[in-house]
């Protein structure tokens, strides 16, 4: 009797842990992408209303960054670039989209560049992944990416792409004026 008890026992925890949702929420700018293209209803399909959404994207995303959109994202250190007379810190968000193939969130495509000091530098590690508070100063383009010591960058374009079935979004290189990275 005691080993049927216990099978069954077993039984359930097995039927419990298999109907656990492993189901990870979505990160404040998936979100914010998430609701705002609901808005713009048919953006998939036309691109006049595509055109539109992008447009708001790009001029509403440097309020939702300086609101802390990312203040709760990851960011992995891709490169720390000696530039000029201080260096530059290439980061990427870890976001969901990206990290975990079985959640079906926007792929997003964004990276952030920051001017910082030597002894700021000298305390990170590139593929480290850090924390931080950020402010918006420019999206980056041919006119203005050697300022960052760049010779190539993400695609300035910002938005959805063209009937899109991953739900694409680039939202391009960002200048940001680093508040703390920890």
């Amino acid at each position: 009797m005691k080993k049927i008890t216990l099978f069954l026992i077993l039984i359930c925890c097995f039927l419990y842990s298999c109907k656990k949702d492993n189901h990870l929420p979505a990160l404040e700018i998936e979100t914010y992408l998430d609701s705002t293209s609901q808005s713009y209803e048919g953006f998939k399909n036309n691109p006049i209303i595509r055109d539109s959404l992008n447009l708001f994207i790009k001029s509403d995303l440097p309020k939702q960054i300086n609101s802390g959109i990312f203040d709760s994202t990851d960011f992995e250190l891709k490169n720390i670039i000696n530039c000029k007379e201080g260096y530059i810190l290439q980061m990427e968000p870890r976001l969901k989209s990206k990290d975990y193939k079985h959640i079906k969130h926007l792929e997003i495509n964004l990276e952030f560049l920051a001017n910082t000091n030597k002894e700021i530098a000298l305390k990170l590690e590139e593929g480290g992944v850090y924390n931080i508070k950020a402010s918006f100063k420019n999206y980056l383009n041919l006119n203005n990416m050697n300022e960052y010591c760049l010779n190539a960058l993400w695609a300035p374009f910002v938005g959805f792409k063209e009937r899109s079935v991953t739900r694409y979004v680039e939202l391009g290189s960002i200048s940001v004026q680093l508040d703390s990275i920890y």
